[in-house]
């Protein structure tokens, strides 16, 4: 089992295999930049839904598809 970061880099090492030698830096931009907008967005839901489970929803809801928090502040 890999995690999702793992993942995208292998999908990604799949397309273009040469992609397995070089230097991140090295990634020509459009590549570099769509690998990083997946991996945004993958540590951007773990990272939400983390501090959800942590404080067991009582703190804030949300609605990952509007990215939209309430706060359940009021309540603790």
């Amino acid at each position: 089992m890999f995690s999702k970061i793992e993942t995208i880099l292998k999908s990604e090492i799949e397309e273009n295999t040469l992609l397995a030698t070089f230097e991140f830096e090295t990634v020509e931009d459009e590549k570099k930049n769509r690998i990083i907008k997946k991996v945004t967005i993958e540590c951007r839901k773990c990272a939400i839904g983390a501090l959800y489970e942590d404080f067991d929803g009582i703190i804030y809801s949300f609605d990952s598809e509007s990215r939209r928090f309430d706060s359940e502040l009021c309540c603790l």
